[in-house]
């Protein structure tokens, strides 16, 4: 037997065994997993998926349950790691895993349920799905995307921060001592009844309410527009800027400098530090 031979009956070996295992591969299947974090005692909890959109809620019960479910070609499950105190959920392929090559997933959500002041930190990351956050009270709370939105509603923490690359942020109703608020091309959206902010974005629009202003205020976009409403009992150091943009000023205050390019004054005591500051983008700030 040749060596010729020998090849193509290892060619053809080869599409025998690997043909009808990678097209039951290709099959989609229902996807269903979960991980209870009961009896453990964690300070911090990591969430990172790849095309999963994750939700946050609070527990039904006394403890953390993450559950991921959506159909997937792929034998998907979640992995849970734990080190010092902090406890890491992502999800992972079983094998085989190398016969996956055209790789499907459909609606996977991964829905983490939290009960109140349950950690001290909590951290969301996906690639290209949403994240929701919503209705629950902690300290620490982070998530991130890079194609998919962020969202926070009606929760009770120290610090939130949000980013995403492309997708919008929106932050409605929470309570908060920190916002960190960033966007690539997304827009921003912030309504909150306090805390300190600092929010920037490079092409997208920022718009913030605040029913009462409690800290500094930091507001920067290069080529998207910045909207501010500030409460009528202010106290604060107004400062807005822009390079081609249009400045236009709808508060009562004492100013200090007015220009086509530069506008600063006091509001009431100024308390608070409050810069907005745009490339091209107009700015609006008001009552």
């Amino acid at each position: 037997m040749n060596r010729i031979t020998i090849q193509r009956l290892t060619t053809v070996f080869l599409l025998i065994l690997f043909i009808p295992m990678n097209l039951h591969a290709l099959a989609m299947r229902k996807i269903s997993d979960s991980v209870d974090l009961r009896g453990g005692r964690y300070d911090s909890l990591e969430v990172r998926v790849v095309d999963a959109s994750i939700e946050v809620i609070p527990a039904r019960r006394n403890n953390t349950v993450i559950t991921l479910t959506g159909e997937s070609n792929r034998r998907l499950y979640l992995d849970l790691s734990t080190s010092r105190g902090h406890a890491e959920v992502v999800v992972k392929q079983r094998w085989p895993r190398l016969l996956s090559f055209n790789t499907r997933n459909r609606n996977l959500r991964i829905v983490v349920e939290v009960p109140d002041r349950e950690f001290d930190e909590m951290l969301f990351k996906s690639v290209s799905g949403r994240i929701v956050i919503k209705d629950i009270r902690g300290s620490a709370v982070a998530a991130s995307s890079t194609s998919g939105s962020v969202e926070a509603a009606n929760i009770q923490v120290q610090s939130l921060d949000l980013k995403s690359v492309s997708g919008s942020v929106t932050a409605r109703n929470n309570q908060a001592g920190t916002y960190a608020l960033r966007t690539t091309s997304g827009r921003i959206t912030l309504n909150a009844d306090r805390g300190s902010v600092d929010a920037s974005s490079v092409s997208g629009s920022l718009t913030i309410v605040l029913q009462r202003l409690t800290g500094d205020v930091e507001a920067r976009s290069v080529s998207g527009s910045v909207q501010l409403n500030l409460p009528t009992s202010s106290d604060a150091r107004l400062s807005m800027s822009t390079v081609s943009g249009n400045i236009r000023p709808q508060v009562s205050m004492e100013s200090t400098d007015f220009s086509s390019r530069s506008v600063q004054g006091v509001i009431g005591r100024g308390t608070y530090a409050v810069n907005v500051k745009t490339t091209s983008g107009a700015i609006t700030v008001s009552h």
